[in-house]
């Protein structure tokens, strides 16, 4: 994917690159808070070749 200008597309690109150093061993994941209550919750970063990436990750929250 030569020069994307659609910032789907990049972001797509990003993703897979940094799934790739994941699969090969070159990145690793950090998770600096996770949460369970009230719903399930994790932030963390993966740092890779190209730089590091911030996440959150929210789970659906519990039906009573």
């Amino acid at each position: 994917m030569s020069d994307p200008t659609d910032r789907n597309a990049v972001l797509a690109a990003t993703f897979e690159r940094i799934a790739s150093d994941l699969r090969d061993g070159s990145a690793t994941v950090y998770g600096y808070d996770v949460r369970l209550e009230p719903r399930p919750r994790e932030r963390g970063g993966v740092s890779y070749t190209e730089g590091w990436l911030s996440f959150e990750l929210v789970g659906p929250a519990e039906r009573e």
